[in-house]
């Protein structure tokens, strides 16, 4: 944390978002197999939980996530993003020349969906209503949250801070699997930020109850991300449902753009490989005459 000269608390500040995310080379694409490795770094570190006991160490390695997803939109903005573009557009266009299977579109947002209620009413980050998506590239490590207006959502960001990107802004991930929760979810509690806890204040997550049945609480389904006529819902559609729509409409917009000829070879590649092997069984049961 040295090199990266990390805070021993972040303070949300644009001038320091800018300068941490400067810390990191403008060029290292979200792609990078560094990523990765600093992951397993992380999980050869921290053992168990022990990323969320107390300590400064600990503290700094779990902000650094929100620093890491803001240089990761950095790059997709200063690479990809032209002068009539959204933040969207731009991930389209980065996401268009990466393999097909190289990024996931229809990951859970719930806990980037957080929205205050007051009196029966819905009150968004910022005053925007937005549902927003998340995805997920270089196998789950680097995370993007997208606004239903096309605007990177990031905790530190380095062009612009606002309330919906604190609230629900990306953090890269350390863990995968198993260790998720262990690394990226858990430290939340201990080791956000003070000036994230208190912009997120009121701020809730829908709840994650599927049925009504089985509830432990009586309101909790009423505040469930699946209930289409719950607190959450709109116009006879779970706030599942509206996120979903915004992410069928992303993927949209990527398979507008077209493949390009690398993809293209990319998978058929994968596909020769998936049917060499069946090819090769069902000509040992099915010999030619």
């Amino acid at each position: 944390m040295e090199i990266a000269q990390m805070p021993d608390d972040l303070s949300g500040d644009l001038s320091e978002n800018q300068y941490l995310v400067k810390r990191i080379a403008p060029d290292l694409p979200p792609h990078h197999v560094f990523w990765r490795d600093l992951s397993k770094l992380v999980n050869l570190a921290f053992p168990q939980n022990s990323l969320s006991q107390p300590g400064t160490l600990q503290r700094q390695v779990h902000q650094f996530r929100y620093v890491i997803s803001s240089q990761q939109a950095q790059y997709i903005r200063r690479y990809y993003k032209k002068s009539h573009m959204t933040d969207g557009q731009a991930l389209a266009s980065y996401l268009k020349e990466r393999r097909i299977f190289s990024y996931y579109l229809n990951e859970p947002s719930r806990f980037h969906n957080k929205v205050a209620i007051s009196d029966g009413s819905l009150h968004y980050p910022g005053g925007k209503e937005s549902y927003n998506i998340k995805v997920l590239s270089n196998q789950f490590h680097s995370e993007f949250i997208l606004s239903s207006h096309g605007s990177f959502l990031n905790e530190v960001d380095a062009e612009v801070v606002t309330e919906e990107g604190i609230v629900n802004g990306a953090s890269f991930n350390y863990g995968r699997f198993s260790r998720h929760w262990q690394l990226d979810v858990d430290p939340v509690g201990p080791h956000d930020p003070i000036f994230r806890k208190k912009m997120s204040k009121g701020f809730q997550s829908p709840k994650n109850s599927k049925k009504r049945f089985g509830c432990k609480l009586a309101d909790d389904y009423e505040r469930s991300y699946f209930n289409p006529t719950g607190l959450y819902a709109k116009d006879g559609a779970s706030h599942f449902k509206w996120v979903r729509k915004e992410s069928k409409s992303f993927k949209g917009q990527i398979k507008s753009l077209g493949r390009d000829g690398n993809q293209q070879r990319s998978v058929l590649s994968i596909f020769r490989k998936i049917m060499a092997p069946i090819f090769r069984i069902s000509q040992r049961i099915f010999p030619k005459k």
